[in-house]
């Protein structure tokens, strides 16, 4: 199966199973009219809804222990109020949207990693409270179907039902089992998952059931008192629709939860109650929690440097603006598909003003409202991605479709929801910052099946509600203040007609070339060279494309090999307009067929990589040195002390050429760079590896041996441009005049010289695959590694490496690689390794 088989093959289920739901929806409410269910939620008693209320709040709580179980699982040290608030804001976007990976997830990654958590644990969060809802659901399930039988007749027939309930209670008790006798085993070996004890296990199981036990009982007090099926029952009704709702993948179970639940319910049951019932449920489950998590970010975001509230900030920490565009993207989403449906639906209260109104601004209002409600839904993708263009947009339609929705319908409520929520994105201005345009960046499958959902939702609805009016051909010509048929037909099509000219759009955009690899010019040069990374310098081996902010002050330089777009490092330059530049290399990448990689990236960004929807892998350390601390003296430097020695008695002496005094030894340093690599049987390396070309090496000091005034051995020396940091990058020798040694004289008498200089930092490089987890309870991406590392001294001297540099006593930092997971990882992987091995013949070799 081909990657773009497996990667549109969930949508395309999901819109089967959605044309399915619906076919089942129109047998079931064809006895019904909008205004019986609009009759049936004012006639909700309100100490009903009240109840309901009750148990949201009681849902909520439960949702955060969920994740506080979770967090002390994987042992993240986090307060509860911050685990809270985390949880809440994940909970409220993922129930309202669905797509919990695109939406909670990425809400959970950008607070953790603003409070400091790493991303590994970040996804092992996210993993076992992923699990927890499943053992929760199962748990309560299998008791229902089980146990109970004659609770759940009507839901599924006894041949059924009582051995998938024993089946489930079987899977719950191999779980529990393997917990008591194995806690700590290895459990989902992507996300690095282990068994909890049993005593968790437990939890989990209790937790998990209370929090669906809970849901379910939020809709079961607003169903109608003469329902006639007791509350197990229905317990076994409501999870049996909700995991099909979960398992279509149409976002959220919309439409297919409510066709199982109406389809299996009696007939005699089945009323305008119970439809109003599901759709207040809706209403109070899924968007009360995502409008009060949108309105708390929207008071934190307006009152942000206001005293009032520096207690609250510092609870929740710098991960608020983090969030914010997320959940206003959600919001937004939710504000468009709620318009759409006020023009699907006619009215259910007398005009009254509106009948005052002129017919061709009545008209204008439902046939714009429906086009602005279309637009929200694509833009919402922007607002999550941190468009500039997609902000000004929205508050703009915000405005503009309050208006609407107050002509369409009469009521000011509508129109004060998206009026307040043009303001909070107005408070989140400088949180939109990306110049790119809407076109060009790539759409995720997920969301176009909720975009498409949502506008096939509102044309079921609406066809639905005037199934009795005649579909005529002049009825689409027919104005009229009682016309909200033809109304919705107009406006529908405007709809469709935004969607459609967005995706022609896209189709018809040409695609981006790839360019030859970049020159760097005198732009470029300003920031590679004012860039604290001495990596930074590699730029100028010349086989790095570039790419420049819209600002010209940051850069990122990559390699392409295969589908692979391989960043060099983080980006260069301003740090400000780094998250433009990851999101303008992502989307770059998705339109020519590519995978964005970023190799050898430091923890301090990985934020960025994680937003952009990027997986990370440890590659390995850095190993770092405290220039000023480095010292030959002591028991612990007695063997570089000697070899120094040794090598000075040999008549080996010290010397830092500046780049004019380099040009002159040239030809003496590519001598010796071809007898080392003959020596050496090698071949150039390249992209993170410095080669040997005179204009490369001439451009940088560099570090040499004499012996009796020939050089004999030379490294050029990288220097981070605030002078804290240097590395020797390119390091040759010639075997047969340099004294034994050479190199190691070379590496400590460079120390010394950028201690004099006052550099307080010397990188040795990287040693790959050390430092990474080999226990059992490591992810198998780690111990894979680690088995490399201890194995593979045949093709790459991993251990040797490593051992060489202790010598130095560094400090060792983490290096990543953030790129796209699964299946793509291993040709990833590949091209990285062709693109430092400088082609795939030298990498065929040793």
């Amino acid at each position: 199966m081909t990657s773009s088989v497996r990667r549109w093959l969930p949508p395309v289920l999901a819109f089967a199973i959605l044309a399915a739901a619906a076919w089942l929806l129109q047998r079931e409410l064809r006895g019904f009219s909008p205004a019986d269910v609009a009759e049936g939620i004012r006639q909700v008693p309100p100490v009903r809804v009240a109840l309901a209320l009750l148990l949201v709040a009681v849902c909520q709580v439960i949702l955060t222990a969920v994740d506080w179980l979770a967090v002390r699982h994987v042992g993240v040290d986090q307060p509860y109020r911050r685990v809270g608030f985390a949880a809440f804001l994940g909970y409220a976007f993922s129930h309202a949207l669905g797509f919990s990976l695109l939406t909670g997830a990425p809400i959970r990654y950008r607070l953790y990693t603003s409070w400091g958590v790493e991303a590994p644990d970040i996804a092992r969060v996210v993993g076992f409270y992923t699990l927890t809802y499943w053992v929760g659901l199962a748990t309560l399930a299998g008791v229902v179907f089980a146990v109970g039988p004659a609770w759940t007749e009507g839901v599924l027939p006894p041949f059924v039902g009582r051995p998938a309930g024993l089946l489930l209670l079987l899977l719950v008790a191999v779980y529990l089992a393997a917990c008591a006798r194995r806690p700590g085993s290895p459990l989902g070996q992507r996300l690095g998952l282990r068994l909890p004890t049993a005593r968790t296990a437990a939890a989990q199981v209790a937790i998990g059931v209370a929090e669906w036990t809970t849901a379910a009982g939020v809709l079961y007090v607003l169903l109608p008192a003469d329902l006639g099926m007791a509350f197990p029952a229905f317990v076994g009704l409501f999870v049996l629709a909700q995991g099909l709702g979960v398992l279509s993948t149409v976002p959220q179970g919309l439409g297919v939860f409510e066709a199982v639940l109406l389809t299996a319910l009696p007939d005699a049951a089945v009323d305008g109650g119970v439809v109003a019932a599901v759709v207040v449920f809706r209403a109070l489950f899924y968007l009360l929690p995502l409008f009060l998590a949108a309105t708390i970010l929207g008071v934190l975001e307006v009152r942000r440097r206001e005293d009032a509230l520096e207690h609250a900030l510092a609870t929740v920490g710098s991960g608020v603006s983090a969030a914010t565009p997320v959940v206003l993207s959600g919001t937004v989403f939710v504000a468009g598909a709620l318009l759409l449906l006020t023009g699907a639906l006619p009215l259910t209260a007398p005009l009254g003003w509106l009948g005052r109104l002129p017919l061709p601004l009545l008209e204008a209002s439902h046939f714009l409202g429906s086009v602005a409600g279309a637009s929200l839904l694509i833009l919402a993708w922007g607002l999550a991605r941190r468009m500039e263009g997609a902000y000004q947009a929205t508050v703009a339609l915000l405005v503009v479709g309050g208006l609407f929705t107050a002509l369409m319908d009469g009521n000011p409520s509508g129109a004060a929801f998206l009026f307040v929520l043009a303001l909070g994105l107005r408070a989140a201005r400088r949180e939109f910052f990306r110049p790119s345009a809407l076109t060009r960046e790539p759409l995720s499958p997920e969301w176009l099946v909720g975009v498409v959902a949502v506008l096939a939702g509102t044309l079921w609805l609406g066809f639905w509600a005037y199934r009795d009016v005649t579909l005529s051909g002049d009825l689409w010509w027919r104005f009229a203040l009682g016309g909200d048929a033809p109304r919705f037909l107009r406006g529908s099509v405007g709809a469709a007609a935004v969607l459609a000219a967005f995706g022609v759009t896209r189709l018809l955009r040409p695609p981006d070339q790839a360019a030859a690899p970049t020159d760097v010019d005198e732009a470029a040069s300003r920031i590679i060279d004012a860039s604290p990374r001495p990596g930074a310098r590699l730029a100028y081996l010349g086989d790095k494309h570039l790419l420049r902010a819209k600002s010209g002050n940051a850069l990122i330089m990559y390699g392409v090999a295969g589908r692979s777009w391989v960043s060099l490092g983080d980006p260069v330059g301003d740090p400000d307009d780094f998250e433009d530049l990851v999101w303008m290399f992502r989307s770059r990448t998705f339109r020519q067929g590519g995978w964005p990689v970023f190799y050898q990236v430091t923890p301090t960004h990985l934020p960025l990589y994680i937003d952009a929807g990027l997986a990370l892998l440890k590659l390995g350390e850095e190993a770092v040195v405290d220039a000023q601390a480095f010292s030959l003296e002591g028991g612990a430097r007695a063997g570089m002390r000697k070899a120094v020695r040794k090598a000075e008695a040999d008549g080996a002496s010290f010397e830092v050429l500046e780049p004019e005094a380099v040009r002159a030894e040239l030809p003496r340093l590519r001598a010796i760079s071809d007898t080392w690599l003959t020596d050496k049987k090698a071949q150039e390396k390249s992209f993170s590896l410095g080669s040997f070309s005179e204009a490369y090496v001439a451009r940088f000091p560099v570090a040499v041996a004499r012996v009796d005034g020939q050089v004999v051995a030379f490294a050029n020396m990288l220097l981070g441009g605030d002078g804290r940091e240097f590395s020797l990058d390119l390091m040759r020798y010639d075997p047969a005049t340099s004294p034994p040694g050479a190199m190691q004289y070379l590496f400590a008498k460079a120390l010394l010289w950028g201690k004099e200089r006052g550099f307080a930092r010397f990188s040795l490089g990287m040693a790959p695959l050390s430092g990474l987890e080999s226990g059992p309870l490591a992810p198998l991406s780690a111990r894979l590694g680690t088995l490399v590392f201890r194995h593979g001294e045949h093709f790459y001297n991993f251990q040797g490496l490593r051992a060489y540099k202790e010598k130095f006593d560094p400090v060792w930092e983490p290096r990543y690689l953030a790129s796209p997971g699964g299946l793509a990882l291993p040709r990833i992987v590949g091209s990285i390794a062709t693109l430092v091995s400088g082609g795939t013949r030298s990498l065929l070799t040793r």
